[in-house]
């Protein structure tokens, strides 16, 4: 599909594309870029890895595609510091979970050589790094792409099919329309694990609530186990979309407690089935 496939940060997505890519055949070469020397060597000795290196513009020169899974906060800088020493018409694309800022600033510094397309595979876990890497991450999962009117069609389309024959299932988006979806989504989820955990956490009673604990703690707090760096730039740079959602959100909330105030059993049974039948569709 590409001559020469470039990943930038070969974390637990990087690492898991490039392996995608190498088992499905969709590039005839795969280079990685490591920012650390030592993370490079490991990938070179890799099967899935035909060239790695901690140079960034060796990585890239020759590449007609590359994507960016850098942490969230590094995906514009790593396109500008990339932009001078790219092919021409090549295309770049990343795996950030906000697009707005993104593809707007990327775009714009990729507008006069090359082509950016942004992407948010759904394929994330609460572990990071290379070592949880896996070929089969993105099988049957959501792939989340973004265009305006200035992307290049061929471009948006390669991406897409890049992402289809991963095993994704892809939905086309604009970039706020994204950035509102994954705040409901994602983003706000998130918050509530987290809020719930650190609450816990907080109490007296911390050590007694780990040993009582079954699986429902277990499976509500489990997306709270993620990198709380990493988590704190994407809440940052989509706090806008999920300060919306959460006044929507504290609606529900405060319905909630009203009903138990007021021990109103339909009110509560009603919200509980409705949570009930929303869960339900998720599978």
């Amino acid at each position: 599909m590409f001559e020469h496939l470039t990943v930038l940060a070969p974390g637990l997505l990087g690492g898991s594309l490039a392996m995608a890519a190498h088992e499905l055949g969709l590039a005839k070469k795969i280079t990685v870029w490591a920012r650390r020397s030592d993370l490079a060597e490991r990938c070179a000795q890799q099967s899935w890895c035909d060239q790695a290196t901690h140079i960034l513009h060796n990585a890239v020169a020759e590449a007609d595609f590359i994507v960016i899974c850098s942490p969230i906060d590094a995906i514009i800088e790593l396109c500008r510091k990339i932009t001078p020493y790219l092919a021409e018409s090549a295309i770049v694309t990343d795996v950030g979970s906000t697009k707005g800022a993104i593809t707007r600033e990327c775009s714009k510094l990729l507008s006069e050589k090359a082509h950016f397309v942004g992407s948010h595979p759904m394929a994330g876990s609460e572990k990071s790094g290379l070592d949880h890497a896996s070929a089969k991450l993105f099988r049957d999962k959501p792939c989340l792409i973004t265009a305006t009117p200035t992307t290049d069609g061929e471009a948006l389309k390669k991406v897409h099919v890049f992402w289809q024959e991963l095993g994704m299932i892809i939905h086309l988006l604009e970039p706020s329309e994204h950035d509102h979806i994954v705040a409901s989504i994602s983003h706000l989820p998130h918050l509530l694990a987290s809020s719930l955990a650190a609450y816990l956490q907080g109490r007296s009673e911390s050590a007694t609530f780990v040993q009582c604990s079954g699986n429902g703690l277990k499976d509500t707090t489990r997306i709270a186990a993620g990198s709380p760096e990493l988590w704190k730039s994407i809440l940052l740079q989509n706090s806008d979309a999920i300060l919306a959602e959460t006044k929507g959100f504290s609606q529900t909330w405060e319905g909630l407690l009203s009903a138990l105030k007021a021990k109103d059993e339909k009110a509560l049974t009603q919200l509980l089935q409705s949570g009930k039948n929303f869960r339900d569709l998720l599978g």
